[in-house]
């Protein structure tokens, strides 16, 4: 039970991640930036 609560919270996590980097890429691809720079972290030179 302990290692499917640990697959749970890092599926979690994984979703949460990959959901603000999406986000974060549709601010910064329509010139907005709604995270903090903190986060933006890498993106800059990806785009």
């Amino acid at each position: 039970m302990l290692a499917w609560q640990g697959v749970r919270i890092a599926g979690m996590v994984g979703r949460s991640l990959l959901l603000g980097y999406v986000v974060n890429y549709a601010a910064a691809s329509a010139g907005v930036d709604v995270l903090p720079a903190s986060a933006n972290v890498g993106t800059d030179q990806a785009v």
